[in-house]
């Protein structure tokens, strides 16, 4: 992705597009897989502090850009919204995410449909989620 496209994605969810910004929002998109902070941490080496960081996916999150991912250790990890209608007050990512046994990584499947819930009355829904672990294709071509 190129750093007009970073700079019209960022715009496009009404976040100013600086360096750190733009660098991070570049990190999602090139791994391919949910990123936590400390992974994100480990990849800039140091050219930001971790408050710094901390507040871009907090901003990023809060605007529709990325999305919380389940992870089985209780970390946050993060991924860049599939759906282009996601805003700052309604997420629509309720996908497959897939977690690898080999190495760990959760991508986001968008490959099928959430099922359907019929709820007993008187219960709200906030949010679904799928998961699936397996082996994903890089971990299985190695294999």
């Amino acid at each position: 992705m190129t750093t007009t496209m970073t700079d019209e994605k960022l715009r496009n969810h009404s976040i100013r597009p600086t360096a750190i910004r733009k660098t991070i929002l570049d990190l999602f998109i090139s791994s391919g897989y949910a990123l936590s902070h400390a992974d994100i941490e480990k990849l800039l080496d140091n050219q930001c502090d971790r408050v710094t960081i901390y507040r871009t996916l907090e901003r990023f999150e809060q605007q529709g850009l990325i999305h919380k991912v389940p992870d089985n250790s209780n970390i946050n990890k993060y991924a860049v919204c599939a759906d282009t209608s996601c805003t700052s007050q309604e997420h629509h990512d309720e996908h497959l995410h897939f977690t690898c046994e080999q190495c760990g990584n959760i991508f986001c499947l968008n490959i099928m449909n959430m099922p359907t819930l019929e709820l007993p009355s008187g219960y709200l829904l906030n949010r679904i989620s799928l998961e699936a672990e397996g082996v994903c294709k890089e971990c299985n071509e190695m294999n």
